[in-house]
Parts: structure tokens; C-alpha cells; sequence
């Protein structure tokens, strides 16, 4: 709901438009009724049938820039979906969100509607700001494969029975 006030106060004429991914749960109906409300129809689309990565391949393709205001999120998973991507992320700065970002991301509080809205609203008026950060992204944010995840780990394993001994 954050992303969607933010995008109320930002003029109609400078308003990007919103994919939101995903069901939302306990609050769908709640952001439904803030769009209704707030005549944002025309700059939010709500996808809850993205069930393949290749449709949410191909929506991070088309992207200028990932947001996700989350306030908790356990690992930040969607974050580092978004840096494989290349894909430059306005997040969070609360949990493990700030780690997720590994530099790459900016963070906002997710109450600060208003610090959302202005941020938001910059990065739109300034696209070669954001093509610089995707650029960046692309450039040095390599993903682990999942070798490579699992020989990290198994070699902190090693290391932590080495200190053991």
C-alpha cells in the first residue's frame, strides 16, 4: 500500500505506471480500494497470474526500475531476483533488506510515503540516472549459481570445523 500512496502524490503527469506481482493477501482488497479511490486505475496494474519465471522474465525486461517497500521481509529474496535482472532496486531499510541490496540498492524507510513519492518521482524525471545503476548492475552484480551457493557454504562449513579442531 506504501508504493501505491506514493504514487498518489506524485502528479498525474509524472506518475509512472505500477506492476504490482503477486496476491497480496489480507490486504488486496485494501490496495484495490486506495487505487479506486485515489483514480489510479490508469497507472496500477495488479498481475496475481504470473506462475512462470519466463512471464516474470520478460516483466523484469520491460522494467525501468524494481520497487518493493516491504516491511519485513526474512531474507529479501525479491531483491536479489531484481539485481540478477540487472535491474536497479528502490527498497526497503529494515531487515535483512539492506544485505539483500549488497550495495547495488537504495534504501527508504517503507512508513516514509512521502520519501518514497520524491524518490520515486526523481528517478523518473532523471532515466539516465536509473540506466546508470542498471548499467552498474549488469556490469558488476554477478548471481550465484547454485554451485557456486553450495561450495560457499560447504566452505564455511570447512572453515567453521576448522576452528573447532
Amino acid at each position: 500500500l506504501s508504493i501505491v500512496k506514493a504514487l498518489a502524490l506524485i502528479p498525474a503527469d509524472q506518475r509512472p505506471y505500477l506492476v504490482v506481482v503477486g496476491n497480496g493477501r489480507e490486504y488486496r482488497k485494501e490496495v484495490e480500494n486506495y487505487i479506486s479511490s485515489h483514480q489510479l486505475q490508469n497507472y496500477v496494474c495488479i498481475k496475481t497470474d504470473i506462475h512462470n519465471s519466463k512471464l516474470l522474465q520478460a516483466l523484469y525486461a520491460k522494467a525501468t526500475l524494481f520497487v518493493y517497500p516491504s516491511f519485513y521481509e526474512g531474507w529479501g529474496l525479491p531483491i536479489s531476483e531484481s539485481l540478477v535482472h540487472g535491474k536497479f532496486c528502490l527498497t526497503g531499510d529494515n531487515g535483512a533488506l539492506v544485505e539483500a541490496g549488497a550495495g547495488y540498492a537504495e534504501h527508504l524507510s517503507p512508513f516514509d510515503v512521502m520519501g518514497w513519492a520524491r524518490r520515486l518521482k526523481e528517478l523518473m524525471q532523471h532515466p539516465e540516472e536509473v540506466e546508470a545503476k542498471n548499467a552498474r548492475i549488469r556490469a558488476e552484480c554477478k548471481g550465484l549459481s547454485w554451485a557456486a551457493s553450495s561450495a560457499a557454504f560447504f566452505g564455511l562449513v570447512d572453515q567453521l570445523q576448522e576452528v573447532r579442531s
